[in-house]
């Protein structure tokens, strides 16, 4: 009995010591990196929560595909602000990936079709003229490499995809036509000159719908650690969606090569 508590005092003093030998060799490892001027960041790895606002900027192409001038007019930066969410997670001082929802507005667009002609008895052509306003709601998947460790700051570079629901709003399409000298139309009011006379139709037709398209990101800019726990970043943010229609015929605009340009500020929350 004796031998026995003997053995477990020594196996006891034994693991203090190794403790006590493994502290002291990590504090030593410490001063030796201070005296040699190694600067040592530690940063943990886990989950985190984030949160941007930015002033976003957008242009593109719009296009009727039977044919017609249109024109897509992004926002001015500062005009539109972007708000982004998401929930990442840190695998190690270098690498991170995050999920993020973000919303992007302030998109117009107005067009004329090409003619068409007017059927019927009319010998006319008809066009269609469009306008309306259009919505991004984001979904993507980015990941992000860390560029070394600067003090608190470190630079990184990023790239990502997902998919975006685009919304038309206010979608309106008012048909007008030219007619030949002496012509009526029975759908439209007249307005007309000598020589020619012009009908246009009184009412537009608005309506509002949606749909998917893919998308792609490139990101670039900075981190700032503010205390343990919170991360401020700074960023550039570019993303091109692809092409996206109203998909109803000839009459209606489509929308080609999106780009989004964002300048954004957040803060991430580790919750390691």
């Amino acid at each position: 009995m004796a031998r026995t508590l003997r053995l477990k005092a020594a196996a006891v003093a034994m693991a203090a010591a190794l403790g006590a030998h493994t502290a002291v060799a990590a504090d030593l490892d410490a001063e030796i990196a201070r005296e040699a001027g190694i600067q040592t960041v530690e940063f943990g790895s886990g989950w985190y929560l984030r949160g941007d606002i930015g002033t976003l900027h957008g242009a593109g192409e719009t296009f009727f595909p039977g044919g017609g001038t249109t024109s897509l007019y992004g926002p001015a930066f500062g005009e539109t602000v972007s708000l982004n969410a998401g929930i990442g997670y840190i695998f190690n001082d270098h690498f991170r990936m995050d999920v993020t929802l973000s919303n992007a507005d302030g998109f117009a667009f107005d067009g004329v079709s090409s003619p068409s002609a007017c059927g019927s008895i009319y010998t006319g052509e008809c066009y269609y003229e469009s306008e309306g306003s259009v919505s991004f709601m984001k979904l993507e998947a980015n990941a992000y490499v860390n560029l070394g460790a600067h003090g608190a700051i470190r630079p990184y570079v990023g790239a990502g995809a997902g998919l975006a629901r685009v919304t038309w709003d206010d979608y309106s399409s008012r048909l007008f036509c030219v007619l030949d000298p002496g012509e009526d139309c029975s759908i439209a009011a007249h307005s007309g000159g000598p020589g020619q006379e012009v009908w246009y139709s009184v009412t537009p037709t608005t309506s509002r719908n949606s749909s998917m398209i893919a998308t792609v990101a490139l990101m670039a800019g900075f981190d700032y650690r503010l205390s343990e726990k919170w991360v401020a970043d700074f960023g550039y943010k570019y993303t091109h969606g692809f092409d996206v229609g109203w998909n109803t015929g000839d009459h209606e605009a489509e929308i080609d090569n999106v780009d989004m340009h964002e300048f954004r500020v957040g803060l991430r929350y580790e919750i390691w």
